[in-house]
Order: structure tokens, then sequence, then C-alpha cells
């Protein structure tokens, strides 16, 4: 990466790292057990983002936990404490409306952040998805819901002028940017039957640091020098925690925890076409969702095959261009997800041509297209969970991307 692009790396991936930590602090206090879910899927999407982002600068991990606080280049809405739930959703109505409309942007260039922004704008729809979901949920609930959800948008309003506020190396229309925010989160807000704050949006310079600032630490906790967290808070930020040739077994490895049981080559073959040089094997692995923990198993697994089929040097590269999708998903794969119990995403609509009737999503285990949504998120962040009304079970449905 250029040194003139190392600044908008730094922004974006501190904007990430800090507000995955943020989302983190609610495991074990979110309201339902399905929202604990939910906020650490969300999370754990946004932790991928700053891997990548901060990798492209320096060692992720020197820059996620050994930097000062000044030296952060993160919005300070990501920073603001949790408060209540409404608060928390809140900001990530603002945050993600405002991430999905500029990783939209910088998917259509062809700049060096677009393989990231196309595959992770697919991700963020999901997170914006969400937030919507809970500010109608909540602004048009009870009286009580109502008075939060206005408290919550109205206390973190004056921090969103910032996100607009031009960063070096990020080629954006940034204008468009806030009018097509703006647009997005008013109409959110008039559904919910809550009122666009009128207040100021101003907010010191982007990026910069005044000493305040949630500061993560190398064993998951906030650091000690942590000034933004309480007591009672500290310590709770979330962890980071050819056919024929020897090489064709790198093509269908085992089980991906993620997936229960569907192997790379049925799942839309993550491990892209090995390469020989020079008797040594070079693979490539795109993962399904940017923060997805798998990764790092089907990488050891991948070497650890093609060790044990005589090829000594392998090497294994996650790459994001061209992004997964869930169209890549062949016949087999479909099959093998739901004999796991897991029904298989709907097919895309593509450009051109007739436009496909919505599906109804099928239950895995009786059959039946009388099936209902839970919760976006499930037990990982590309899947969300639905049940039966027929045979009232359970089961997840992998989202479409």
């Amino acid at each position: 990466m250029t040194a003139a692009l190392a600044p908008a790396a730094l922004a974006l991936g501190d904007d990430a790292l800090v507000l995955s930590h943020r989302l983190g602090e609610w495991a074990g206090h979110a309201p339902v057990l399905e929202e604990e879910v939910a906020l650490a899927n969300i999370a754990l999407d946004l932790l991928g983002q700053a891997r990548f982002l901060l990798s492209l600068v320096g060692d992720e991990d020197e820059l996620a936990y050994l930097r000062e606080e000044r030296a952060f280049r993160n919005l300070q809405l990501v920073e603001q404490p949790n408060g209540d739930f409404a608060q928390t959703i809140a900001r990530q109505l603002y945050f993600s409306t405002c991430q999905e409309l500029l990783y939209g942007q910088l998917a259509s260039g062809d700049g060096e952040f677009a393989p990231l922004a196309a595959k992770a704008v697919k991700e963020v729809a999901y997170h914006r998805d969400h937030a919507e979901h809970w500010t109608l949920r909540l602004g048009d609930g009870t009286d009580e819901s109502h008075k939060r959800m206005q408290r919550g948008c109205d206390a973190l309003w004056r921090f969103t002028g910032e996100m607009f506020q031009p960063v070096e190396g990020v080629d954006a229309d940034w204008q468009k940017l806030e009018d097509d925010w703006r647009e997005s989160v008013g109409a959110v807000l008039g559904q919910a039957t809550l009122t666009v704050p009128d207040g100021p949006r101003s907010a010191p310079g982007r990026r910069e640091r005044d000493g305040r600032g949630c500061t993560p630490s190398r064993s998951g906790g906030c650091s000690p020098r942590c000034s933004t967290c309480t007591a009672a808070t500290r310590g709770r930020h979330g962890d980071r925690d050819a056919p024929g040739s020897r090489a064709a077994p790198a093509r269908g490895l085992g089980p991906r925890p993620g997936a229960s049981g569907a192997h790379p080559g049925g799942a839309g073959r993550p491990a892209r076409r090995p390469r020989l040089r020079a008797g040594r094997v070079e693979v490539e692995l795109t993962p399904t969702y940017t923060g997805c923990p798998a990764i790092e198993a089907m990488s050891s697994d991948i070497e650890r095959v093609l060790h044990e089929h005589g090829i000594p040097e392998v090497s294994v590269r996650t790459v994001l261009s061209p992004a997964w999708s869930t169209d890549d998903i062949s016949a087999e794969g479909r099959r093998k997800l739901a004999e796991f119990g897991i029904a298989p995403p709907r097919p895309q609509p593509t450009g051109g041509g007739p436009v496909p009737l919505t599906l109804s999503v099928r239950c895995p285990h009786c059959g039946s297209t009388d099936t209902e949504l839970l919760s976006r998120f499930s037990s990982t962040a590309c899947k969300a969970l639905r049940r039966c009304v027929s045979c009232r079970e359970p089961f997840d449905h992998f989202k479409e991307l």
C-alpha cells in the first residue's frame, strides 16, 4: 500500500476496530439471547474489516493494541459508551447506514479498498437492516421504548457530522454521501414515529484525538490507561481475539466450522484453484464473510493435507476479490447444507432479464415454506435464525450475499 493511502486504512480500520470492541461489551448483557448473538456477529464482521485494513498498514496486532489513544483515527461516534440498548441501536443506525453508502461508492471504483468494500458492503447491509428493524420496533413501540429511542438518537446526533469530513486517501463523493445518509436515516426515523434531531452536527476535526477514547489492550480488555471507561466497564471489551496434480486435495478439505459440515468445494470453492510453482503450492482462500473465524482453521487444514500428500512448501493467502457470493454454491453444496439442517440461500437477481419472484425459505426438516424470521443473525454471521410454523422446529438459514 502506498504511503498516501495509509491514513485512510487507519481511519476506516480504527472505526471498525473500536466499534467491534464496544459491541463486544454487550456479551452477557443484551436484553435477549438472540441479540447477544446478533451483536457478537456484527462485532465479528467489523473485526474482520479492521484486521484487513490494519494489515495493509503494518502489523495488525501492534496497531490494534500498542498505540496510544492519540494515535487512533476513529470517529468519535463509534467510541461513545453503549448506554442502554436504544442508544446502541441509534449508534448502529447512524454508523452502518454511512458505512454501507461509503463502501458502495468504494466498491464501484478500482482503488485499493475496492475488494474489501465489494465484500463488506453486503455484510454491512445486514448491519443496517438490523439497526433499522430495532429502530422501528423501539420507536413505534411502547411509550418507554419510544422515549429511550428518541433520547439515544438525540444524544448521538452531534457526532454524526464528523462522518462526512473527507478522509485523505478515500476517493468518495462526501456531499452525496451525506445527502443520501440524511435521506435514509430521516426516512427510518419518520417511519418509527421519531423526530429527526435538529441540533448541531459538528465535532472536533475528523480523526483528531483529544486524549479520550477507548484503548484496547492485548489481553482483550481495555487498557489500564483507558480514560473513557469506568471501573465498572473496564475489561469488558470483546476479545479479538490442475486436475491430476498433487495440489488437487486443496479443493475438497474437511468440514468448515461456520457451515456445520459443508466443505469448501461445495460451498462455492472458498479455496480457489491452487497454483504449482517450482515445487511450491500457492492457494488463494476467500472468506464467506470478512470476519469469518474459520479462515485460520481452513488455512491450517489446507497446509496439513498438502503436506500429507508430499508437498513440502505450501502458501495459503486470503483474498477478497472477486468477492464470494452465495450464488457460487453448487447444487451439491446446497443439498449438503439442507442435510445438515441449514436452509440454503435463495438465488440472487441478476442484471437484465426477468425479475425473479421472492422465494420463501423452505424448512430443511419438514419441507414447509411456512417459516418465520426469528433473528437476522444466528450461530455465525453468515446465517439467520428462522422457525418453521408447521413443525415448530428452529433452523439456520444461510443468508444471501
